[in-house]
Parts: structure tokens; sequence; C-alpha cells
């Protein structure tokens, strides 16, 4: 399933939960890849800060008010 398909319903409009719910258990490895590759993605940033200079304390600060947003400003 690609979850962009999965949307919310709109004010007033009804929603099928138990559909919602069955999209999201089948998108569940995706989901688990996805949060693998992401914190493959944050280890490597957080080692190139470090090779750049950064303490380990500042590179960790830097990806905390980062989050998922790998270098983003």
């Amino acid at each position: 399933m690609n979850n962009r398909n999965l949307r919310l319903a709109a004010p007033g409009e009804k929603t099928d939960f138990k559909m919602v719910i069955k999209a999201l258990i089948d998108d569940l490895p995706n989901h688990i890849e996805r949060c693998a590759i992401l914190s493959q993605m944050m280890f490597e940033y957080k080692k190139a800060l470090i090779k750049e200079g950064f303490t380990e304390v500042e590179a960790l600060e830097i990806i905390k008010a980062h989050g998922a947003r790998v270098g983003n400003l």
C-alpha cells in the first residue's frame, strides 16, 4: 500500500476506521524499513558532524533540533 493513498476524512466526512487500521497494518513492513533507513541516515549525520569538529554532545543537540529532517537548518 502506498501511504500517500491513505487520507483522513475531511471535516464532516465519515471515516471507516477499520479500513484505516487495516491500511496501517498492511503498511507496517514499509514503515519499519523507513525507520531503519532513517536511523542509518541520522547515525551517519552524527558521524559527519563529529568528523567536521563538533563534539558528540553538540552533534546530538544538532540532531535533536533537526529531528528526522537530516541537514535541515
